[in-house]
């Protein structure tokens, strides 16, 4: 017997990714059209987070993201609209992930800070479906805290089912504390920075895509810097592409805006989802960014002014995570020189 080849493997990620994601999005869906209007994109921000984690192998871990996504998320409905504490709180959390990569746990945490970003750029605006009243106050942070937490519960419900299917991840890299601190400091100012931008000059909360990218592209280590900056950028690029393709083809069909535009944006996530874990990160890049294109313009007014706000933003977050880790960790290395 043959052994399975890589477009059969590749294949089979890919469909079991897009059978987790419609299992992902079913009780948001169904929230939102019975109780909560637009609940379904506070549930997927819940479910994310926890979701990386069981793709990446790691169920415990899925677990514990669900209620910390939770938690977080309650912050940052409190401080929603004051441009300051929104900022602290949003670096203060990418900073304290950082530190999780002392024990090589930090992917599933940059994810949820990444939900976190869309949460406090572009809150959501939730109504109750009977009366058509929207929910504010206290009652949208208890609210869309019960949503977070919902859906990263669900995600870990799915991945502890499917468990035996989804491939193993990577072993988590430990690191030591001379790397760790300064890429948790860079962080820190990085993502404090890009949300600062964003909430003053994102477009109706499209600036989210900087502090994506700011988040993706520092690492711990200064060659693995350099290759996520290369790839995200031409991924984005490739990725940006494919997009204008897609929607040009969709504008002729008449198609733009609806339910087939959301089935090409969920086949995109599909397929870049099977390159998680195996990589390589270009491909996982010029895969998603079509998808979330796609997602996220589906009822703009101007899809192609999306598109080029995307690719705009990921150029910007790409400058300002690079020069805020070179500095950090010029300056780390000048401490170290001095102290030894």
């Amino acid at each position: 017997m043959k052994p399975p080849q890589p477009f059969a493997i590749r294949s089979k990620r890919a469909g079991l990714s897009l059978g987790f994601f419609a299992l992902l999005l079913l009780p948001g869906l169904i929230i939102g059209l019975a109780w909560v209007e637009n609940a379904s994109s506070v549930f997927l921000f819940g479910a994310i987070p926890a979701a990386a984690a069981v793709f990446g192998g790691n169920l415990r871990l899925a677990a514990r993201f669900a209620v910390l996504t939770a938690a977080s998320g309650a912050l940052a409905f409190i401080v929603a609209g004051n441009t300051i504490l929104s900022t602290l709180v949003l670096a203060t959390v990418a900073g304290l992930v950082g530190l999780t990569a002392r024990h090589g746990h930090q992917s599933p945490g940059l994810i949820m800070v990444v939900s976190l970003g869309f949460l406090i750029v572009s809150p959501p605006l939730l109504f109750w479906r009977e009366s058509g009243e929207q929910i504010a106050g206290t009652a949208m942070v208890i609210v869309g805290v019960t949503l977070l937490l919902a859906g990263g519960l669900w995600a870990y419900l799915i991945g502890f089912a499917l468990r035996s299917r989804i491939p193993a991840g990577r072993e988590p890299v430990a690191m030591e504390s001379s790397v760790v601190i300064p890429y948790a400091l860079a962080l820190f100012v990085s993502t404090g920075l890009a949300t600062f931008f964003a909430l003053g000059y994102g477009t109706d909360g499209l600036g989210a895509w900087i502090i994506l990218t700011v988040i993706i592209v520092v690492q711990p280590e200064r060659e693995m810097m350099r290759s996520r900056v290369k790839h995200r950028v031409l991924g984005t690029l490739g990725g940006g592409f494919i997009a204008l393709v897609v929607l040009l083809i969709l504008q002729v069909l008449n198609w733009q805006s609806g339910y087939w535009q959301l089935v090409f944006a969920f086949l995109f996530i599909a397929i870049a989802m099977s390159y998680f874990q195996s990589g390589p990160y270009w491909k996982y890049v010029i895969y998603l960014t079509p998808g979330i294109i796609l997602l996220d313009s589906n009822h703009a007014t101007d899809q192609f002014q999306v598109l080029e706000l995307r690719v705009l933003f990921t150029a910007v977050g790409a400058v300002i995570a690079v020069l805020v880790a070179v500095g950090v960790r010029t300056l780390a290395e000048k401490v170290n020189y001095s102290g030894s």
